[in-house]
């Protein structure tokens, strides 16, 4: 193989030689637009972003997203462009560490605040102390007390998750500054009920529906915490929360939230003709994944007071939990 690298003398003759050697000129193509968007709003990412650096790493971070959910590249390029900008205002970036990641729906790039998002902004706001969250399973210790002597004792099944047996619910511990202590417990009704009404849930390349265990795991504390709605919150966290695309919504046709729609007006009309037309290229959309089944109850009763590990549970093997 030839190890030299590629020269060009331009974009157009830099594009020509990549794709004679089997580069995907679409992405090529993608990138330049994105690129010169970018280069038009530079100010205003750095501004947000509060410096060129953060402003940059963003802008890789969502190329980089790019490659892994090529669907994105066939999304309404405002709609991505708006993404970028809601990224931005809220400092929170795609990739490895998932504050937020970027979803395709209905031809529409979505941005999705994702459980270390929401943590990141709890402790921005300097009236969080500690946040503690997990999913309950058949197998583990868990006691949980309501009530003004509220109570909440939780002991993992040692184990893998696929182990811990079916998956009962979610919680979520915030514990402020004041010494006040928020908890909050939801059952996997709840928790599949939240799902079923979010259009993030209906994804294919949603987390929701991931063949990981663990990704899954992630929403499910993600619901426990965003549903522990006494936490004193700052404006930005708020509306952060309001630009959520897996936020609750009943009607499909709801567009982005008021605070996504208020910085979607960067790029509604510039000054210049850059990426004023949907972005619309035909690429092979990516295979499909399947749903990963977990075991969860189907009953609805209220969480006693008591473990839910039992000498029954305990001899039971962990192939209910296997998948």
């Amino acid at each position: 193989m030839n190890q030299n690298p590629v020269r060009g003398t331009s974009n157009a003759e830099m594009s020509n030689i990549l794709a004679y050697k089997g580069a995907d000129k679409k992405v090529v193509a993608f990138e330049e637009e994105v690129k010169k968007w970018f280069a038009y709003n530079s100010k205003r990412m750095t501004s947000l972003c509060g410096n060129p650096d953060d402003a940059r790493r963003l802008l890789l971070a969502a190329l980089n997203s790019v490659l892994k959910t090529p669907s994105l590249m066939e999304c309404d390029f405002n709609s991505f462009a708006t993404c970028l900008l809601t990224s931005a205002e809220y400092r929170l970036f795609p990739g490895a560490i998932q504050e937020c990641v970027y979803l395709p729906f209905k031809n529409r790039a979505t941005f999705v605040l994702m459980y270390p998002g929401i943590c990141q902004l709890l402790y921005r706001s300097g009236m969080i102390k500690d946040i503690e969250a997990d999913v309950v399973c058949a197998r583990d210790v868990f006691e949980y007390t309501r009530g003004s002597n509220r109570k909440l004792v939780f002991e993992p099944f040692d184990g893998e998750i696929e182990d811990r047996g079916e998956w009962i619910g979610a919680y979520s511990i915030i514990r402020n500054t004041f010494g006040g202590e928020h908890i909050r417990y939801l059952t996997a009704r709840e928790i599949m009920g939240l799902k079923s009404r979010s259009p993030g849930g209906n994804s294919s390349f949603s987390p929701w529906n991931s063949q990981y265990p663990l990704d899954v795991a992630w929403m499910w504390m993600k619901s426990a915490l965003k549903q522990n709605k006494f936490v004193p919150k700052s404006a930005v966290l708020a509306a952060a929360l309001e630009a959520d695309h897996d936020n609750i919504v009943t009607d499909d046709s709801v567009g982005l939230s008021a605070t996504v729609q208020r910085t979607a007006q960067a790029v509604s009309a510039p000054s210049k003709p850059i990426a004023q037309e949907p972005h619309k290229m035909a690429i092979e959309a990516p295979p499909q994944r399947e749903a990963i089944e977990i075991p969860v109850t189907k009953t609805a009763e209220p969480v006693s007071q008591r473990p839910f590990i039992t000498e029954a549970a305990k001899s039971q093997t962990t192939d209910g939990g296997k998948r």
